[in-house]
């Protein structure tokens, strides 16, 4: 969420863009900064384990696409950024080299540095 929130504060007034952050509960939505061309959707998993749903893929897949170029940013569990970006080159065009993308965990065991 560090990371998200520093990415909305640097954002120009003007930009566009959608922002999905899959989260815990609904306990855990925070306050970020709010500009008016970029929704932010907040997808509870409500006791769900971390990993195991399809909350960000759907959410993405069903999103209105802007015209124009387009940059993702990626980032949680290494097999929901691997379906995430597979969905953004494959299914929307956007170019490999402009999604940036982390796998910062992996559900069942830890990733490694190098990989």
């Amino acid at each position: 969420m560090p990371a998200i929130a520093r990415l909305l504060e640097e954002l120009p007034a003007d930009a566009r863009g959608h922002v999905f952050v899959e989260i815990a509960d609904s306990a855990h939505i925070q306050s970020v900064r709010e500009l008016s061309g970029v929704s932010v959707t907040w997808l509870p998993r409500e006791g769900v384990e971390p990993g195991a749903t399809t909350l960000l893929l759907d959410a993405v897949s069903a999103a209105e696409w802007p015209d124009g170029r387009v940059f993702a940013w990626l980032a949680g569990e290494q097999a929901t950024v691997r379906s995430l970006r597979r969905h953004l080159i494959r299914d929307r065009g956007i170019a490999k080299t402009h999604i940036d993308f982390t796998g910062y965990w992996k559900r069942g065991g830890a990733v490694r540095a190098d990989s």
